[in-house]
């Protein structure tokens, strides 16, 4: 049941992964790495409160887990609980320096558009990885710091940033699919490079991706479809984007996907001036928070449905979205350019 349960959490079938999360449970009631991991399975569904009990039950057993405090960390920021943010981060000070904290953080600060405050945490929690040999997770720290970079219209950035991080890899000589982690939950570097609008690069990112996971169900689902449908954006072709995102759809609530394809989905749609359809797109990202709790589209798809309110004509509901984006990003870096381009195009409809 245990490894039925990490397939189904993996393939995106969180409902089948938490039966048999709660099987494995029954089984064996001793067992704190299942309880979190249903912890986080419950998580991806927007059950908060399920999943912060169970945290709360491993922290009994051990009270020293930083992953349990991780998993409570990232409930309380779902919930805005800013008490019990604050108390795993008195915990953690008082810890050695911890690189998955550290990164955690960082990705909270991107959330609000802290970008400034996120690159500082990124590049100390990607500098304590390397200092321990954790060649994998200092690239996809750099990885998740450069896709952030990306979301926030600074591309240039973001290029050198992935040149940074595949330098780190081809030395190391690991396999290109490991800065993803598992189960795929970072951003894959040829994605970000997509992002950033260099297409040479991109595919032969993507081509050494598929030539060494040739059966990898996710890759060529998933991640593979991505990066093409984002080159065809990139190239103004919105209509062939959707077409190559079709296979991602059964697999948007798995790690792997991390609001990506509903993302591309809804910016396509945008292109394409289908203000409902894109709507759709970014009303399922905010609906579905657990899919990615720190993720800075999650913020993002408000400005998302502003824009497809303003392809419908409908100003009061554009007034609203751009409102509430305005709000989560109320202490964001002022210079950074999609927040710039948002508040232009609030005095539009105002």
């Amino acid at each position: 049941f245990f490894w039925l349960g990490s397939t189904y959490a993996i393939t995106g079938r969180p409902d089948a992964a938490t039966d048999a999360y709660r099987e494995v449970l029954r089984l064996d009631p001793d067992s704190n790495q299942n309880r979190n991991n249903l912890a986080s399975v419950l998580m991806r569904m927007n059950r908060y409160d399920e999943a912060e009990e169970l945290a709360k039950q491993n922290l009994l057993r051990q009270p020293d887990s930083s992953a349990y405090r991780l998993t409570l960390f990232r409930v309380a920021f779902a919930k805005g609980n800013a008490e019990e943010i604050t108390r795993q981060r008195e915990w953690f000070a008082g810890k050695a320096p911890s690189y998955l904290f550290q990164s955690q953080q960082a990705q909270t600060a991107a959330f609000a558009g802290r970008n400034r405050q996120a690159s500082e945490l990124f590049q100390n929690a990607a500098a304590l990885a390397g200092s321990r040999h954790q060649v994998d997770e200092q690239v996809g720290i750099l990885s998740s710091e450069a896709a952030t970079h990306a979301y926030l219209g600074l591309t240039t950035k973001a290029a050198q940033q992935v040149s940074q991080a595949l330098a780190l890899q081809q030395n190391s000589k690991t396999s290109l699919k490991m800065h993803m982690g598992v189960p795929a939950a970072r951003p894959f570097l040829g994605w970000v490079s997509a992002l950033s609008g260099d297409v040479t690069r991109t595919q032969s990112l993507t081509d050494e991706l598929i030539r060494e996971n040739p059966k990898n169900t996710l890759i060529l689902s998933v991640v593979a479809p991505l990066i093409r449908a984002t080159i065809e954006l990139q190239r103004g072709n919105p209509t062939k984007a959707i077409e190559l995102l079709q296979p991602t759809i059964p697999y948007e609530a798995a790690p792997a996907s991390s609001f990506g394809p509903n993302w591309i989905r809804g910016q396509a749609y945008l292109q394409l001036k289908q203000g409902a359809q894109a709507a759709a797109e970014f009303q399922k990202i905010i609906d579905h928070r657990g899919w990615g709790v720190t993720s800075p589209l999650w913020p993002l798809a408000h400005l998302g449905l502003a824009r497809a309110a303003t392809l419908q004509g409908d100003t009061t509901k554009a007034r609203k979205y751009y409102d509430e984006f305005f709000r989560l990003w109320k202490d964001a870096d002022a210079d950074l350019p999609v927040l710039v381009e948002a508040k232009k195009e609030y005095e539009k409809v105002r």
